[in-house]
């Protein structure tokens, strides 16, 4: 089971060729998406033996009941959202200096706490953003649906991210997203101006550039937001169960892959 990428991290040669040498060892994999497939492939395990699916929520928690409405209203002022942990790799500080300069119609609130908070909170101040970013810190899972619903657009703006669940979250509660290439879930979930758009998390310019795109299609927010709810659909928690189910069928239906004593005494040594 993976959710690794090839761009979370330096690869080494012989790093890459360890993780060769344990991959090899398998009959199948469970993975996340797209990406994550074509990693294990490129460390020796054929694709076709390969599931997806192992990186999904329950959408039908995040959905609306028919015939309630959003929190949010079309004339309030455009509202970001993002679910995240305050660490390094969530690039939050980018975010902030984009919504300091030319994309300052945006709100931000921010849900979630880490080891950054602090310094987060000081940086808001310094930009003079106290009115337009909100940092809200932990906030319990049951209240998470409403604070999707007040929000008009979720960004993920990672530049480390296996995947991004919480992109699935606010998919499933119908919001647009904007989402860093460096995460795991912009080949399945993100199609380009249907949905919401992808950037690189370590350009400014092209992160303003989203978010300028984005804010010119708030009249379309609406069926974006339906788009989002239609492509999440097949990532859910029965896609979990039957992927993982198909990849042990695989396994099960191929001969065990026999390994020499190094590649054992290697693989044990750096696990």
């Amino acid at each position: 089971m993976s959710d690794s990428q090839k761009v979370d991290h330096r690869q080494g040669l012989l790093r890459k060729q360890v993780k060769r040498m344990l991959v090899r060892r398998f009959q199948s994999g469970f993975a996340a998406g797209t990406p994550h497939v074509k990693w294990l492939e490129e460390l020796g395990l054929s694709g076709n033996r390969c599931r997806t699916g192992c990186d999904v929520v329950d959408n039908a928690f995040f959905q609306r009941p028919a015939g309630e409405s959003l929190g949010r209203h079309p004339d309030d002022a455009p509202t970001l959202i993002s679910c995240i942990r305050l660490l390094p790799r969530k690039n939050v500080f980018r975010i902030l200096e984009c919504l300091a300069g030319r994309t300052s119609q945006w709100k931000w609130m921010i849900v979630g706490d880490g080891p950054e908070r602090q310094e987060i909170q000081q940086r808001i101040v310094e930009l003079d953003l106290a009115e337009r970013v909100t940092v809200a810190g932990h906030v319990p899972y049951s209240e998470l649906p409403a604070l999707y619903a007040s929000a008009h657009v979720y960004i993920q703006p990672s530049i480390v991210e296996q995947w991004g669940l919480a992109v699935n979250e606010a998919m499933a509660s119908g919001l647009p997203v904007l989402v860093s290439n460096r995460c795991g879930c912009r080949e399945d979930l993100v199609r380009e101006g249907i949905n919401g758009f992808t950037f690189d998390p370590f350009d400014e310019s092209g992160i303003a550039d989203a978010l300028t795109r984005m804010l010119e299609r708030r009249s379309e927010w609406a069926p974006m937001g339906e788009a989002s709810r239609s492509i999440i659909a097949s990532w859910d928690v029965g896609r979990f169960a039957s992927g993982f189910w198909a990849a042990c069928q695989l396994a099960i239906g191929e001969p065990e892959r026999r390994s020499t004593r190094l590649t054992d005494r290697v693989v044990r040594l750096c696990l």
